[in-house]
């Protein structure tokens, strides 16, 4: 095989790449002495030539295999045949990407016989034997122009919609992550149902439903500076794309008739340019009530004002009525408040400390309010909007009353600095656990969160202060 040591010398001829594939069927380290030595006793043993000591081999076994990362790796000439002529004759069927984790689902045998299991490695053997096509980090393209967007589009055909896992039956080298990501951010899909997109352009739309969107929908929308996307009139239309979900037919509306003059969040459509956020259209529409229970102001914002969460439904309702009970809040017209008494009754609780709101435990002190009853609730309403002396801070929350009274007079940048400051005044033990234990049961908190250990750091700073 090497006649002449100087040949080795010289570097003139590569190491036998097919031998070193079936001795290193996963590479080796070229960088290693370990492995070296390995290579010239096995050239030694089996081969009868030895490599002298002085050539540089790590080169050698560079040159002579593919390197990836910091190993090296050696394939015949026939497992490289094999693998050109398997990627080759599936771009000849038509597929331009192909996404190495497929590749190793459907082509596990061919994969198995090259030793071949990781991306990177086949990225780097496939960028070795195929130049001419575009070899990424995840997926190979049969050209650089080709993308996954092409792919999905041509797995459609005629269909007008399809799931995830048929459009992959149909271009199976796509991967699903890779299908999904198309269909969630490209503009020429619009989700039907669960897992199924059809293609926009494929939907007709009724020219009465359009009419009807551009004569009475939109001028309203400007008129009250929002409108709801389920007042949509698609009924037409929707009977025109049979199995079609109308949610899809909505969108579509909204894209093709209304995107241009208008700016969407969840259901909610404004005016392009108001600066309406789903929390201000709460609060506006809360301020126009007498009265609203909990579960009701849910289904508004279901229908209206999808992707509100929860806590900011009962800041922007607590911004702006007064909350009775758990469930049920009424306009501030419907409650007087003697509010000298209450800041009265509130200090004898109080006493220039800090207490969380739990410490009330008993309202004869409190004037009465004719047609409501002292509770927790509407203690913390008033704290929170009318009261002169004293404030609270933290939630409002949603399933209970939470948070933390002072007097006005003292001043604190956040929540948890007064709960260190809490922590420090009742002499709590400077530990995490502890205070998180402590600010659950004083129902300062409903629940210990990662910020226990940014409380635990400013208590820490207020006890050595």
């Amino acid at each position: 095989m090497f006649s002449q040591k100087s040949q080795f010398q010289e570097n003139k001829f590569a190491l036998d790449a097919a031998f070193l594939a079936s001795r290193f069927p996963h590479g080796i380290r070229s960088d290693s002495l370990i492995d070296q030595n390995k290579v010239r006793r096995m050239y030694k043993t089996q081969l009868g030539v030895e490599i002298p000591a002085e050539i540089d081999l790590p080169s050698l076994l560079r040159d002579s295999g593919i390197c990836c990362q910091d190993k090296v790796y050696f394939f015949s000439e026939r497992q490289k045949s094999e693998l050109r002529d398997a990627v080759n004759a599936l771009f000849s069927e038509g597929y331009r990407v192909l996404y190495y984790r497929e590749l190793f689902r459907r082509q596990s045998a061919l994969m198995e016989s090259c030793h071949l299991y990781e991306d990177a490695t086949l990225q780097a053997v496939l960028r070795e034997i195929l130049p001419e096509r575009a070899c990424q980090e995840s997926r190979v393209l049969a050209s650089a122009d080709s993308n996954d967007l092409d792919e999905v589009l041509a797995a459609y055909g005629d269909e007008i919609k399809l799931s995830v896992a048929e459009i992959q039956k149909r271009r199976p080298y796509l991967s699903l992550s890779a299908i999904r990501a198309v269909l969630s951010s490209s503009e020429k899909f619009v989700w039907t149902q669960p897992e199924t997109y059809a293609i926009i352009d494929k939907i007709t739309l009724s020219e009465y439903d359009v009419r009807q969107v551009e004569n009475v929908i939109l001028p309203q929308m400007r008129e009250n500076g929002y409108i709801s996307l389920n007042q949509l009139p698609i009924q037409e239309s929707c009977e025109k794309n049979p199995g079609i979900s109308p949610t899809a037919i909505r969108d579509v509306m909204f894209l093709r008739h209304m995107a241009s003059a208008c700016s969407r969040r969840g259901v909610i459509a404004t005016p392009k340019g108001a600066k309406s956020s789903a929390y201000e259209l709460m609060t506006d529409y809360c301020k126009t009530l007498e009265r609203i229970s909990l579960g009701e102001l849910k289904d508004y914002r279901d229908e209206f004002l999808t992707g509100l969460p929860d806590s900011h439904m009962i800041q922007a309702v607590c911004a702006c009525m007064v909350r009775t009970g758990a469930d049920t809040f009424v306009g501030d017209r419907a409650v007087a408040f003697d509010v000298a008494a209450v800041d009265r009754a509130v200090g004898l609780f109080v006493n220039g400390r800090i207490i969380p709101i739990t410490a009330v435990t008993s309202f004869h002190s409190f004037p009465e309010i004719e047609g409501y009853a002292w509770n927790l609730y509407l203690l913390e309403s008033f704290l929170r909007r009318f009261s002169r002396e004293y404030r609270i801070m933290g939630g409002p929350a949603q399933i209970s009353y939470v948070g933390g009274i002072c007097p006005r007079s003292m001043e604190f940048e956040s929540y948890e600095d007064l709960l260190a400051a809490a922590v420090v005044q009742d002499a709590v033990p400077l530990e995490q656990d502890a205070i998180g234990r402590y600010l659950t049961e004083k129902k300062y908190v409903l629940r210990r969160s990662r910020r226990m250990g940014e409380i635990l750091r400013k208590a820490l700073k207020l006890h050595e202060q």
